[in-house]
Order: C-alpha cells, then structure tokens, then sequence
C-alpha cells in the first residue's frame, strides 16, 4: 500500500492533467475527437490507486473546470466524461468482469447524456428533448421521401397526417388549448 500523501500528489497532478486537456479541447473545439482520451486520467489514477482516488480525481476536475471555465463547462465535463470514467475506474479497479462494465459503461453513459440534454434544456428555457426527436422524426420521414417515391410514400400516412390536422384545427375552432 502506498502512502496517502503519495496518492494524494497522483490524484492532484492526473486532475491538473485532465482538466487542462478538457481546457484545451474545449478552446480548440477538439472535444469531439479528443473525447475519447478525456477520461485516461480518471481511469489512471483509479487504477494506480483504487476507486477512491478516481473518484477524488474526477471531482478534483470539476472543481478546477468550475474555476477554469465556469459552472457550465463543468457540469459538462462532470456528466460526459467524469461518471463514465470514475465508474470505470471503479470497476477495473475492483476487478470487474467485462460485461459488467460494458452494462455499467452504457448506463453511465445514457445517463450523462440525458443529463447534458437536460442541463442544456434548461441553460438555454428551450425544450431540446423534443427538438431533438423532432428532427430525428423529419430526418426518417426524408428517408422515406427520398426512397424514389414520387408521392413521398404511403397514401395511408398522408391520410393520418390529414386527419391529425383536421383534428388540431377542430381544437382551434373549439378555442381548448393543447
């Protein structure tokens, strides 16, 4: 077993690390390629040294991002890049098996995500839930427009969508507000 201090000194210097590559990734607009090496340090340090210190380094990082780059940058490193690699971490220290940490990895991950869109929602008073599976939604209906069919598709969907929209204005005319 090391000594703490030692330890200590490890988890301040991968913090300084992994926070100055997620500064420099940030400014240079390298966060989507570099992405993937964001975490190292975190999974370095949880490795050299147990779960607890990448877990201490992670949130060593966000304290130095908080004053780096402000609260926001933070959060978005916090829920991007630190749960997954302190949970990593964690289990790889722990001897985990693989597909566990493929479960976990995944989870963690969806749950960052879900949490960046919802950080980003409420950052920006906008509703990018449904913006997002609103263009998902246009983005499948082009595919089956430009699949070669002259009439962008089934007779059946233009029916429905007719419907829908005698439905909305009926609502309209009634004056109830859905």
């Amino acid at each position: 077993m090391r000594p703490f201090h030692q330890v200590l000194v490890e988890t301040a210097m991968l913090a300084a690390v992994s926070g100055l590559a997620y500064l420099l990734s940030t400014i240079l607009k390298l966060e989507n390629s570099l992405g993937y090496f964001l975490p190292l340090p975190v999974v370095l340090a949880a490795l050299r040294s147990g779960g607890g210190a990448g877990w201490r380094t992670m949130t060593a990082t966000c304290f130095l991002l908080v004053v780096l780059l402000g609260p926001l940058r933070a959060m978005s490193y916090f829920f991007l890049h630190g749960l997954l690699a302190a949970t990593l971490g964690s289990l790889w220290s722990a001897r985990g098996g693989f597909w566990v940490g493929v479960m976990a990895g995944a989870l963690v991950r969806m749950f960052g995500q879900l949490s960046y869109l919802v950080m980003s929602s409420v950052t920006m008073n906008e509703n990018m839930f449904a913006l997002l599976l609103s263009n998902v939604y246009n983005t499948l209906v082009s595919g089956v427009v430009g699949n070669g069919e002259e009439d962008g598709g089934d007779n059946e969907y233009k029916q429905r969508q007719e419907n829908r929209q005698s439905k909305v204005n009926s609502m309209k005319i009634l004056d109830v507000d859905w």
